[in-house]
């Protein structure tokens, strides 16, 4: 608090103080001696940057975001979470000192099963060997349904099976088949 015995028409510039790790929103106030003044000065906690880098474990990129820390503090905060994804860590820890600072944190993809299996409608007896693969999290995948002579597939459009981006969990499709009419 700062006090001034000021006439009116007077005027009087006053500096704020330095506090150490802070920082104002104003060097300097102005009083008046025209009316009592009360001038509010706020300070906040110097911080710094820490941008974070996302990549998963061939070095994409899957985010870059920043987080503010205090000058001169200790932290430790949580990795972000994406789905069919698994950071290494869960935390990033560290000090902040007195200038901007960068992270990576690695991220392992999920990868899952896929399953097509392929029956005959009329009594779920097995038409074809069943088509299993591993497919990483967001991959893209089209398998073509084997020809078994004298039957066609029972739904239109699973001649094959396309998968746009592979889901984050095991994928199982049932591809069906029914006879084919004999032609007169």
């Amino acid at each position: 608090v700062h006090h001034e015995n000021l006439y009116p028409g007077e005027s009087v510039g006053v500096s704020c103080p330095d506090i150490a790790k802070y920082e104002t929103d104003q060097d300097t106030v102005t009083l008046s001696g025209d009316a009592p003044t009360l001038i509010d000065v706020t300070y906040t906690l110097i911080a710094h940057n820490l941008v974070v880098t996302c990549k998963d474990a061939n070095g994409n990129t899957l985010e870059t975001y920043t987080e503010r820390i205090g000058e001169d503090q200790n932290y430790s905060i949580p990795v972000k979470q994406f789905t069919g994804y698994t950071p290494r860590q869960e935390y990033l820890t560290g000090y902040m000192g007195v200038d901007d600072q960068t992270a990576e944190v690695i991220y392992d993809v999920h990868t899952h099963m896929v399953t097509i299996q392929y029956l005959y409608l009329s009594d779920d007896s097995t038409a074809a060997q069943s088509y299993t693969t591993y497919l990483d999290y967001g991959q893209s995948l089209t398998v073509e349904s084997p020809v078994l002579l004298g039957y066609k597939v029972a739904t239109e459009g699973d001649e094959s099976v396309h998968i746009d981006s592979m889901p984050d969990h095991d994928y199982v499709k049932t591809v069906y088949y029914t006879e084919m009419e004999a032609q007169a």
